[in-house]
């Protein structure tokens, strides 16, 4: 809800005034993307050594490479990928148990 986004909207109105001063600025300018390669290096790291604690399995790694596809190919909504991927890896977990129940 509005809680969650109203820090960085405060934020954002308290920047924007001292932003149009400095934001021709050639070390500001060069600061920022300083600030922009490190997040994304933070975001590199995380997702690496989230991958790295919960992919175990090949059908773990190919079931995040379908979240993957449904979230960023075909655009879907997040709680939709979620309950997608969430339902193909319980198939994917309990049908071999069930086919060797039944053997």
């Amino acid at each position: 809800g509005i809680n969650a986004e109203y820090g960085g909207f405060l934020l954002l109105l308290s920047v924007l005034p001292v932003w149009k001063r400095y934001r021709k600025n050639e070390h500001v300018r060069a600061a920022l993307r300083g600030a922009c390669a490190v997040a994304v290096g933070f975001v590199f790291t995380s997702t690496y050594l989230l991958y790295q604690r919960a992919v175990h399995k090949t059908s773990d790694a190919l079931l995040s490479l379908l979240a993957f596809y449904l979230s960023f190919h075909l655009t879907l909504q997040v709680p939709l990928v979620i309950v997608i991927s969430g339902f193909v890896g319980f198939l994917v977990t309990s049908i071999p148990r069930v086919y060797h129940s039944l053997t």
